[in-house]
């Protein structure tokens, strides 16, 4: 075996054992860094409290390093960070709404450094924490009834309203959507309303529902006043 370093070249190894003195120097041709990167690669999705991997494969002379970044916080092994590959791959475990965003890969070298970027995004399946009556519990006629549907979710869910299974249009008059559809308001609230109202959110990696019950009362004073005029005959 040579005895001459790596970046000498001997022609005699045998003779040159204890010597370098006829060895000939050469150096090795540097090659800056290339990222392979495909285009499906620079973009992904994941879901919540999944797992995501990114991978980041360079060459060049000598093989280059791969950094990660998250923004421009340098990112480190931890207990949902992993790196694979001599760094070339990265793994995010237990993904959070927060893992979102731009993640750059850097390569570097003797001879230079080149980066990449990919973009994250983690998608959350609706969830309606709380769906109530606001104000009074006990409306009555003629009041003005909102109910609130407390929903989450990434991409943020579109929410409908349902009374008794059946959709409401959200052109009805008396019914209107506010909030993004948080909110369902009735107008002027009849005994009719009364029934058990569905607030149900979808995005595309899932939906959820829950119902609320809604009773309008009809005050003394007014139900004996309908009641009079149902039985009210006119003689001629």
């Amino acid at each position: 075996m040579s005895s001459c370093p790596a970046s000498i070249f001997c022609p005699n190894p045998a003779i040159m054992a204890n010597s370098f003195s006829n060895c000939l120097s050469i150096d090795l041709v540097k090659v800056p860094p290339t990222i392979n990167v495909s285009s499906h690669g620079l973009h992904r999705v994941a879901l919540q409290n999944t797992e995501i991997n990114i991978d980041c494969f360079a060459t060049g002379v000598p093989q280059p390093r791969v950094i990660w970044y998250k923004g421009s916080q340098m990112l480190i092994p931890g207990p949902r960070v992993s790196f694979a590959n001599d760094g070339a791959s990265l793994k995010i475990s237990h993904t959070l709404p927060s893992d979102a965003g731009k993640y750059t890969c850097l390569a570097v070298n003797e001879a230079g450094d080149t980066e990449a970027e990919h973009f994250v995004k983690i998608y959350v399946p609706p969830r309606i924490e709380k769906a109530a009556l606001q104000g009074t519990p006990d409306p009555v006629v003629n009041q003005s009834v909102r109910i609130s549907c407390e929903v989450h979710g990434l991409p943020f869910p579109q929410v409908s309203w349902y009374k008794n299974g059946i959709q409401i249009d959200q052109h009805e008059k008396r019914f209107i959507y506010s909030g993004g559809g948080k909110f369902l308001d009735i107008l002027n609230a009849q005994s009719s309303d009364s029934g058990t109202y569905t607030c149900k959110a979808k995005n595309i990696v899932g939906e959820h529902e829950k119902n609320v019950n809604l009773a309008v009362s009809v005050p003394p004073g007014i139900e004996e006043s309908l009641k009079s005029k149902e039985f009210q005959v006119v003689l001629g």
